[in-house]
């Protein structure tokens, strides 16, 4: 299903509202399945995004272990654990991450 999605943390920090106004929305295909993981050694929920045009993946990290947290009128949150790459550390950092998803204008 096609969402507007717009991160709400940053490296693990909940970003103040007055900042999602500097950030636009990622367009995208938001798809949630099951997968096997091998880092964790256990089955795992996960939220990817992709190109709605192309059906491709976008380079945005996913959300592992995704949990539904609200669903309003104008918007659901996932929530879940983000994992980037530090190439500097050499190893992967896991962070909180919550996803604010809403529903794209209807075009005409």
């Amino acid at each position: 299903m096609i969402f507007d999605v717009l991160l709400v943390r940053e490296r693990g920090y909940a970003l103040p509202r007055w900042r999602s106004g500097m950030h636009s929305a990622i367009r995208a295909d938001l798809r949630i399945a099951d997968e096997p993981d091998a880092a964790w050694h256990r089955s795992t929920r996960v939220a990817r995004l992709y190109d709605p045009a192309t059906h491709t993946p976008l380079a945005h990290p996913p959300l592992y272990d995704v949990t539904l947290i609200c669903v309003a009128s104008e918007y659901l949150i996932l929530s879940g654990i983000e994992r980037i790459r530090d190439d500097l550390l050499d190893r992967e950092i896991a962070y909180a991450q919550s996803w604010m998803l809403t529903l794209p204008p209807l075009s005409r």
